[in-house]
């Protein structure tokens, strides 16, 4: 396609002329006419930066001889910026791709609330800082649909295409772990919640020592581990046009993998001699999720492309086990209620394609 280099582009005008040539009647075509030149594999390389939002959750619960206790665990702003890392295969005969990705961002300003019940009585609560780290990859696997269009490369196409549909299932895994660490800027009092775990010692392995309450520095650690099959689609809109000045290829992709999760939860917590080992405790969960993303792909020429978009990732799960360890060598089983995890937030990606 012939590139014009005597206008200079404006945004704004580019997206409206890509949506006047939608609304003027522009169909996706389903026929592979328009794709007789020889294709060949795609590379591609990707770097991304996701500014998120993010706040989890955790509860538990435990009968003993005073009646139901709960413990409730709230993370509040546990932003991080991401960077990423991506490698985009796409074969075209038959058609299938691989995609493999890497993030991770350190997390500062984060919150803790941790909060105790006994009988639906508030015992205890506290608040503290959280810092910590945030770690995500993933490995795609992803076909093409036998409806829309068959993918093209980007490298080897006729000059002039139509307004083309491309669908992909995908299957792959995913793993996300938030590290985190909850400490304290002064002293604080053994609280009520240790109380109560010995009530559940005394209920599950019998009774042990009494012991006077201390005063520390809360330096306690937490790591959400979440493992998870993904299953879903990506559609990607090719809108090129000759019409669109300084633009090879102009693309809207949107992709929903809803997730099959395996939970993992270990905690230490040091304000309390004999939980003090690690781990204190153990969470271990079934659940379920979904990512999604949708963006806007900018391809100024054939082996260069920008992208912006806004991605989602949430995670949860319900009717799990806690286990806590003593340092007797006793352990404490009880319910873990729920477990919830909300990461989102606008991303830009830049890639080059070899």
């Amino acid at each position: 396609m012939k590139t014009i280099l005597s206008v200079q582009p404006n945004p704004v005008i580019v997206l409206i002329a890509a949506g006047l040539m939608i609304f003027l009647g522009s169909r996706p075509s389903l026929s592979q006419d328009n794709l007789s030149v020889k294709r060949k594999d795609d590379v591609c390389l990707r770097t991304g930066y996701w500014p998120t939002r993010a706040d989890a959750s955790w509860q538990t619960s435990f009968s003993s001889k005073s009646g139901s206790c709960i413990s409730r665990l709230k993370y509040h702003d546990l932003d991080a910026d991401l960077l990423s890392i991506e490698v985009d295969i796409l074969h075209y005969a038959p058609a299938f791709g691989l995609n493999l990705l890497f993030a991770a961002a350190p997390i500062n300003n984060g919150r803790s609330q941790d909060t105790d019940y006994e009988n639906s009585r508030r015992l205890s609560e506290s608040k503290n800082p959280v810092d910590g780290r945030v770690d995500l990859w993933s490995l795609e696997g992803r076909i093409t649909l036998p409806f829309g269009t068959a993918p093209h490369s980007l490298r080897a196409r006729a000059p002039r295409l139509s307004p083309a549909w491309h669908w992909q299932g995908i299957l792959g895994i995913q793993h996300y772990q938030d590290s985190l660490r909850m400490f304290s800027t002064r002293p604080l009092p053994t609280t009520s919640r240790l109380d109560s775990q010995e009530s559940r010692s005394a209920q599950d392995n019998g009774p042990i020592a009494n012991r006077e309450q201390t005063v520390g520095w809360l330096n306690s650690y937490y790591h959400f581990s979440w493992d998870a099959i993904k299953i879903g689609l990506k559609s990607t809109w090719n809108l090129t046009h000759p019409l669109i000045p300084l633009c090879h290829s102009l693309e809207i992709e949107g992709k929903v993998t809803p997730l099959l999760t395996h939970y993992l939860g270990t905690g230490i917590w040091n304000l309390e001699d004999d939980f003090a080992q690690n781990p204190s405790f153990h969470h271990k969960a079934y659940g379920y999720g979904v990512s999604a993303e949708l963006s806007l792909i900018y391809h100024p020429w054939a082996a260069i492309g920008f992208e912006l978009g806004w991605q989602y990732l949430w995670l949860a799960a319900d009717g799990g086990t806690d286990i806590t360890y003593y340092y007797s060598g006793e352990k404490g089983k009880s319910n873990l209620d729920e477990v919830r995890l909300l990461r989102q937030g606008v991303f830009v990606k830049s890639a080059i394609y070899f």
